[in-house]
């Protein structure tokens, strides 16, 4: 369940297996979740939550934690964060939705069709644009795995100039080789 969350804020493609498991175990919760029902989301998180797991934000907060302190309050604080990260990833999905339907749009348009204002959608595309300029550190683990999960998605690239927005989708190459490779071998 805590896989289909993070699908959530992270779109990518996943194994069929793992995709059709997920289905079928868990439809209803993410059929909810992918329409951002966030009493779902918090329910699911908490279901799916291992309940001895303490959230470490870095090592200063490691040496300075208490370990007397309840599980469940940590849980609940992390699914709080958790919860106003999942309303910002809806609202960045829905520009996001809208976008790709455009390649110039006026702001005020956008801001009418979306229902947010002007500046709150500058705020959503810095939003975007910081989550998909991703910076992998020298870890194994990053350079290898995420980067792979991540390096063929498409991506908007969204520049506002004056008062219109313009759109590029950038689908890399790799990505068009995987679809026609699946698709072979499924006939």
């Amino acid at each position: 369940l805590l896989t289909g969350i993070a699908l959530i804020f992270h779109p990518t493609q996943v194994n069929e297996t793992i995709s059709n498991a997920l289905k079928e175990k868990f439809h209803d919760e993410l059929e909810k979740i992918n329409k951002y029902d966030l009493q779902t989301f918090n329910e699911s998180f908490q279901y799916g939550c291992p309940k001895l797991v303490i959230p470490i934000k870095n090592v200063e907060h490691f040496k300075a934690m208490s370990f007397d302190q309840n599980a469940y309050e940590n849980i609940h604080n992390q699914r709080s964060i958790l919860s106003q990260e999942f309303e910002k990833v809806k609202k960045v999905n829905n520009l996001v939705g809208v976008l790709k339907l455009y390649s110039t749009i006026k702001l005020d348009k956008l801001a009418k069709v979306i229902k947010n204002d002007p500046a709150q959608l500058k705020d959503l595309i810095s939003i975007y644009q910081q989550s998909n300029n991703t910076n992998f550190k020298n870890t194994p683990f990053e350079q290898t795995i995420v980067k792979k999960l991540i390096e063929n998605l498409s991506v908007l690239q969204i520049t506002v100039e004056g008062d219109s927005v313009k759109v590029k989708n950038e689908v890399p190459a790799a990505d068009f080789l995987n679809v026609f490779q699946r698709n072979i071998n499924k006939i």
